[in-house]
């Protein structure tokens, strides 16, 4: 339900993404992950406040559950937040998140392209597209 939820998200069918994650989480025993991707989905149809407001319960994990960074600074990047997104992308990189390596091509960070600040942050970790990456990536089957 996850990847089917991320799906939908990208075609703009929020409702089915909001059930969708709603399904995931029930089953997973309320996964903190999915509650951060659960939130940019809200945020990108349009719910900000529900949005915030399950960042603000992300905020106060139960002990032994750790903060998906990540994916909340997707959420704060769907919110117009640039310098929270860019706040949880550098918690991401201290705490060597696995989902690091696609910020580059993360559809979720594009409207964060143009802003200093997160292009500092990529190059800092060398996650930056580069010409050779295009072309890699253009010439994939």
């Amino acid at each position: 339900h996850m990847y089917l939820g991320q799906a939908l998200e990208q075609k703009g069918r929020h409702l089915e993404a909001l059930n969708s994650f709603d399904t995931a989480i029930r089953l997973s025993g309320g996964s903190n992950q999915l509650t951060a991707m659960k939130a940019h989905a809200c945020a990108l149809a349009g719910d900000a406040k529900s949005a915030r407001e399950l960042l603000g319960q992300l905020q106060r994990p139960a002990f032994g559950k750790c903060l998906p960074s990540y994916d909340i600074a997707a959420t704060h990047a769907a919110l117009g937040d640039s310098t929270q997104a860019v706040q949880w992308l550098k918690r991401a990189r201290n705490e060597r998140n696995m989902k690091l390596f696609l910020v580059s091509q993360d559809p979720r960070f594009d409207a964060l392209r143009g802003h200093s600040e997160f292009s500092a942050v990529v190059q800092q970790m060398g996650l930056a597209k580069t010409g050779t990456d295009r072309r890699m990536l253009s010439t994939a089957h």
